[in-house]
């Protein structure tokens, strides 16, 4: 028995060295070839990833009057390729589909700063709502994507994973360079592409789930929890965390935006009021759009918001 111990502490030791050196050579690696993602411009010191539903994506609206894009627009105007945008939007996603793929994201792309704007699609979107962790596993995600050689395993497998679904997945014809829906009824599936990569998110219908009076603690009290854990992921990850409301604070926005402002003021993150971002245009421009989508404007107004609180 002593000596099957002593053969396990060993096979151990050579495991956690090996681990170790590896690590070591990623990090030196790293001095030689950099450590940004292909999405990110070229020479940019400070990189914000915007991830959510629609209201990120941009919907109704040309690409580049989503407010990640104006965003990027508004930085250059201050200091020129300083900041870098990237958009990771997919319409209809609820929060546990964001808190649930931010691990990934942390470990592709290392942003300084998250912004999420996300939580309306709970009032429908059921998928993925029984996947559930907790918070120190959320914390230990983070501050593990300080290893480069953990960020290589996590995002390869996953991309592995990524493959596999698509190929054994019918084929979508029409395909954009961030989502593109394909099909309504109980379910809509989206096919999202970036860096040559592609996903599959499968939104699940449950109108049960509309009933406001009925489910209105149990979405909040969801919602709350991701906004949470998402913080916690983004803080050990050592990046700030920005969260957005939404313009319309009726039904079940007002649900979501009373759950983002709660966990706001637990973990001391901004909160962009964007109801107060779109009043400031003229009156006759204070129209939203379907589902209450910001117009262009609107998103200019947003934006601008949001500048003074990730200018490093």
């Amino acid at each position: 028995m002593a000596m099957i111990i002593r053969w396990l502490a060993s096979a151990l030791g050579i495991l956690l060295l090996s681990i170790l050196l590896i690590e070591a050579l990623f990090q030196g690696a790293s001095l030689f070839t950099g450590d940004r993602a292909s999405a990110w411009r070229e020479g940019a010191e400070v990189k914000i990833l915007s991830v959510g539903d629609s209201h990120t994506y941009g919907s109704f609206i040309p690409p580049q009057f989503a407010y990640p894009a104006q965003l990027e627009s508004q930085l250059d105007a201050l200091e020129p390729t300083k900041y870098s945008v990237i958009n990771r939007g997919v319409p209809g996603m609820n929060t546990r589909q964001v808190r649930n793929r931010l691990p990934v994201w942390l470990s592709r792309y290392r942003p300084d700063i998250v912004i999420v704007w996300a939580g309306i699609n709970n009032s429908w979107n059921t998928s993925e709502m029984d996947r559930d962790s907790g918070s120190l596993l959320a914390r230990v995600q983070g501050l593990a994507t300080y290893s480069r050689l953990y960020r290589f395993v996590r995002v390869w497998f996953h991309d592995r994973e990524l493959e596999r679904i698509v190929a054994s997945s019918p084929a979508v014809e029409a395909r954009q360079r961030v989502a593109v829906q394909n099909g309504l009824g109980q379910s809509e599936r989206w096919t999202v592409q970036s860096e040559g990569r592609e996903e599959i998110i499968v939104h699940r219908r449950d109108a049960a789930q509309a009933d406001l009076e009925v489910n209105r603690d149990r979405v909040q009290a969801a919602a709350e929890r991701d906004y949470a854990l998402m913080v916690e992921q983004v803080r050990g990850a050592r990046a700030d965390f920005l969260m957005i409301t939404y313009p319309y604070n009726a039904e079940w926005f007002a649900v979501v935006n009373q759950a983002m402002q709660r966990v706001s003021e637990r973990y001391d993150v901004p909160l962009i009021n964007s109801s107060i971002s779109v009043k400031r245009l003229p009156l006759d421009q204070q129209e939203l759009t379907w589902a209450a989508h910001p117009t262009g404007p609107m998103y200019g107004e947003i934006a601008r918001d949001i500048v003074p609180l990730v200018r490093h």
